[in-house]
C-alpha cells in the first residue's frame, strides 16, 4: 500500500512541473528551446557522471566541481521528506541540477534551503551554449517553497562566485556567514515574486494549458 506521505511528496513535485512550461535559449541562434523540469532520477545521476564529470578541468577550477550529483540524487530519493532534487533537460541533454532541503535546518525560519545548484559544463565559459538554465533552477526552489507553504521564501549559503548572481536577482545578504565562512543570502516573498514574474516576462516559463 502506498504511504500517505509518499503520495503527498509525489503530488507536490508533479504539480510543480505540470502547471508550467519551461524554456531556455540556445545562444548560437537565439532559438527558444522547451525544457523539462522534473524530479531527478537515478538516470540523471548517470548522465551527470557520463557527460559532466569528465569535462571538469583537471585543476577543479569550478567551485562546485567536487559535488557528487549522483550521490545527492540518491539522498533525495532516500529521504524525500527532507530533500528534493530537480533536473532540467533540453535538447536531449541534462542541462542543470538543483538540490534542496525542504525540512529541518532553519526551513521554518527562512523558507526552503537551497543547498546546491549546478549547470552543465557547456553552459559555462567559454561555451555558454544556453541561457536561462540557472535562472530556472532558482525558480524551481521558489516554486517548491510556495508548494510547501513558505510563500516563496528561500535561503542559501553562497559560493563566492555566485554572490553577484544572487544580488542581481534580488536576494539579500543576512546573518553573517555560515560555518564554512560562506555568505548567506535570502529571498523574501516579495522579491521572489518579482523574480518569477521577470522570468515569465522574459519568456522562460508560462502557465500550462493542461
Amino acid at each position: 500500500m502506498t504511504q500517505p506521505w509518499l503520495v503527498t511528496v509525489d503530488r507536490r513535485s508533479l504539480d510543480l512541473m505540470r502547471k508550467r512550461r519551461h524554456f531556455i535559449v540556445r545562444r548560437r541562434d537565439e532559438l527558444q528551446i522547451e525544457a523539462e523540469l522534473r524530479p531527478s532520477t537515478r538516470e540523471d545521476g548517470l548522465r551527470w557522471a557520463r557527460d559532466w564529470a569528465p569535462r571538469w578541468p583537471a585543476a577543479m577550477a569550478y567551485e562546485d566541481a567536487h559535488w557528487d550529483w549522483a550521490e545527492l540524487i540518491e539522498l533525495a530519493l532516500a529521504l524525500p521528506l527532507r530533500f528534493a532534487c530537480y533536473s532540467l533537460l533540453a535538447d536531449r541533454r541534462l542541462q542543470g541540477l538543483r538540490f534542496l532541503e525542504v525540512s529541518e535546518d532553519e526551513v521554518h525560519l527562512y523558507g526552503t534551503h537551497a543547498l546546491r545548484v549546478s549547470t552543465a559544463p557547456w553552459n559555462r565559459a567559454p561555451e555558454l551554449a544556453y541561457r536561462g538554465v540557472g535562472s530556472l533552477l532558482v525558480a524551481a526552489g521558489l516554486w517548491r517553497s510556495h508548494a510547501d507553504g513558505h510563500g516563496g521564501q528561500m535561503h542559501c549559503s553562497s559560493l563566492p562566485g555566485a554572490e553577484r548572481f544572487h544580488r542581481r536577482n534580488g536576494m539579500v545578504r543576512f546573518d553573517g556567514v555560515d560555518e564554512e565562512g560562506l555568505a548567506r543570502y535570502r529571498f523574501m516573498t516579495g522579491r521572489s515574486q518579482i523574480y518569477l514574474e521577470r522570468l515569465r516576462r522574459d519568456g522562460y516559463w508560462e502557465e500550462s494549458e493542461s
